[in-house]
């Protein structure tokens, strides 16, 4: 129902300009989403249990059994390369200055969500995190809040998908 009445009618706009405003709420969702797992992170209680900071930065610091995992994950994170001719190429007034302070700050904006999402998140929960941070909140630590941010992340990639027929 969802993905026939709305995905697909933004999946067939023409131009990609059309879906800024879906675009500033898919943000909005995952600045939301950050914001409800820094609030929501168990991390006095995981890292006193750890014997403190410096234990857990000792122990944490370079793990060589996944550390291609990580880098792949975060690679992915900053996979933008294949829409970057359309969105320039939407842009009002298309320049070089005002293409590099879009990337500027799009990149910079996602370089400190996944920072602030990697810190709050492995210090939440340290090498029980799962690869879905909300998978790793049991119980009812959170409870209403945690369905929320779920919403978010469904909010997220329900948006997402119309800007990828554009590729």
């Amino acid at each position: 129902l969802c993905s026939g009445g709305v995905m697909l009618p933004l999946s067939l706009l023409k131009n990609m300009s059309n879906l800024a405003f879906t675009s500033f709420i898919s943000c909005a969702a995952d600045i939301v989403l950050v914001f409800i797992i820094m609030f929501c992170s168990p991390i006095s209680e995981t890292v006193a249990e750890a014997g403190g900071f410096f234990a857990v930065l000792g122990s944490s610091i370079l793990r060589p059994g996944t550390i291609f995992s990580g880098l792949g994950a975060m690679s992915f994170a900053f996979v933008c390369h294949h829409s970057s001719f359309i969105v320039s190429e939407s842009l009002r007034d298309s320049t070089t200055e005002r293409w590099a302070t879009v990337t500027n700050i799009s990149v910079g904006m996602a370089y400190t969500m996944c920072l602030f999402l990697g810190l709050f998140g492995y210090l939440g929960f340290l090498a029980d995190t799962e690869g879905n941070i909300l998978k790793s909140f049991v119980g009812e630590v959170g409870g209403g809040i945690l369905t929320s941010g779920r919403v978010m992340l469904a909010l997220t990639m329900f948006f997402t998908y119309p800007m990828e027929s554009f590729v």
